[in-house]
């Protein structure tokens, strides 16, 4: 999703070659800096530089259509003082935290809401009069399968702080 959100739809093509180059960067990220070949370092280096030339590639493309991109891409492409280089750095730095933030807060908010029922119930009821207070919300299909989604990660949310039955034991 990230990808889609910085790049565009245009530049899908590119997709799947990026998910591996930032997959492996990502595994030798926090690896011992030994640039020898062979090592998780060293393979993920070689995996920053290959996403750098696909981050040139369509660079280069882009200009060469002149195309107009509303994309994240297509912002860091209209500052002037911006080099490929600083772009592609950019763009590293924005797929990083895409990945890594979102997953720490959704884990946070999980555990915070486990451990605080009030707040949890403050945010069901919430989340109850906003589907109530339109109609066309009810009929619409995918705010059922919403609401539905919201309420087994809510029950999931009790049973993994302990605050939900079992059924099995029957105690918290």
């Amino acid at each position: 999703m990230a990808l889609i959100s910085i790049f565009g739809k245009e530049d899908i093509s590119y997709i799947e070659e990026l998910k591996q180059c930032y997959h492996t960067l990502e595994k030798g990220y926090n690896s011992l800096a030994i640039n020898i070949p062979g090592t998780l370092f060293y393979t993920a280096m070689k995996a920053r530089r290959k996403l750098g030339q696909i981050v040139a590639r369509i660079l280069s493309s882009r200009r060469q259509r002149k195309a107009e991109a509303s994309d994240l891409l297509g912002s860091f492409m209209q500052a002037d003082n911006l080099t490929n280089d600083q772009i592609t750095d950019n763009i590293i730095g924005v797929l990083f935290a895409a990945r890594d933030t979102t997953a720490s807060v959704l884990t946070w908010i999980i555990k915070f809401l486990g451990e605080n029922p009030a707040i949890l119930e403050a945010v069901t009821v919430k989340y109850h009069s906003y589907l109530l207070s339109s109609s066309q919300a009810i009929l619409d299909n995918s705010s059922i399968e919403v609401y539905v989604r919201f309420c087994i990660y809510r029950k999931n949310i009790r049973k993994s702080s302990r605050t939900e039955r079992c059924a099995i034991r029957g105690g918290p």
